[in-house]
């Protein structure tokens, strides 16, 4: 699922930038929309890698006891 929407996005820059870059930098918000998918997967994937590890010192915990 997060593979798919993080190929999802990188298509999206790459068409946004396309238009971005053709229409000579406009419409500007183009450029800024063009990154949003992309940091959205990385803060995704962040956060979800945060809550595995932390679930995986809580049950290392609890089999140490």
């Amino acid at each position: 699922m997060r593979f798919s929407l993080f190929i999802a996005a990188v298509l999206f820059s790459i068409a946004a930038n396309a238009v971005y870059i053709r229409n000579g930098g406009g419409p500007e918000w183009l450029g800024l929309a063009s990154v949003i998918p992309l940091w959205s997967c990385v803060i995704w994937q962040g956060v979800t890698d945060a809550r595995f590890r932390r679930q995986d010192r809580e049950d290392a915990r609890r089999a140490s006891q």
